[in-house]
């Protein structure tokens, strides 16, 4: 069967860059913080649930198990203090927080991202970035990719995505972020701001062809049940703790 293999488990760690840090929150698992829509949905489009034309089911996306396991994938990095978010007279972004002697904004040159098209539509044309105190672990041959919450509703803020070859890299990893234009308030301690997901190195080739008997088969097989049948039949589990 496809897709079914399980191997053991890496260790990531989140090492605080002094003892002071600390008082921050390091990354935790992301399926603890499943954004609210997600806890809202329910698990089918009616009150009941229903079999339709084709013998499915009228499930939501709640059954979908790509999407939890886009949402659950890895960890995430909260809001380590509240950020405190203003303009002044010439509706230039202004950011403030409540621990002294922690840095926790700096801003970003533009000019370091000329070419790249802003929706100032939505964003605040500022470039700002949020430092981060806690060094991010794997091991030799991982790397991190980390961007904004996937499937998350809040729009506050938007965090630019990147990969770290963290099993290398000693140092904690700031990360760029757009805020929402005219946005004025606060973005509260233990806001999901970055997604972290480790995933192991490896050379890819790539190649094109026909799908096998074999393949065909087994999805014929497969569809003879009308509900959790990716889930069941080819998912492999996925844990972060």
């Amino acid at each position: 069967m496809f897709g079914r293999e399980r191997q053991g488990s890496a260790l990531i760690e989140f090492l605080a860059e002094t003892e002071a840090c600390e008082i921050f929150d390091p990354p935790s698992p992301a399926k603890n913080f499943l954004p609210d829509w997600y806890k809202r949905m329910p698990n089918y489009s009616t009150p009941e649930r229903e079999v339709g034309q084709y013998g499915n089911f009228n499930s939501t996306i709640k059954h979908c198990m790509p999407v939890l396991d886009a949402m659950t994938a890895g960890y995430m990095l909260t809001m380590p203090q509240d950020l405190h978010v203003t303009h002044n007279q010439n509706g230039e972004v202004k950011t403030a927080w409540p621990v002294d002697g922690v840095t926790l904004i700096e801003s970003h040159n533009l000019e370091q991202i000329s070419e790249y098209k802003i929706d100032t539509e939505r964003w605040s044309p500022v470039a700002l970035k949020l430092i981060n105190r806690w060094i991010v672990k794997t091991p030799p041959g991982y790397s991190t990719l980390f961007m904004s919450p996937l499937w998350s509703d809040d729009y506050r803020m938007h965090a630019l995505p990147g990969i770290v070859d963290t099993d290398r890299y000693p140092q904690p990893i700031n990360f760029p972020f757009f805020i929402k234009k005219n946005f004025v308030g606060t973005i509260e301690v233990g806001t999901p701001v970055v997604q972290l997901i480790p995933f192991k190195r490896d050379d890819w080739k790539s190649s094109t062809g026909l799908s096998t008997k074999e393949m065909k088969t087994e999805w014929l097989k497969a569809t003879r049940q009308s509900i959790f049948r990716y889930k069941q039949l080819f998912r492999s589990q996925k844990s972060y703790s």
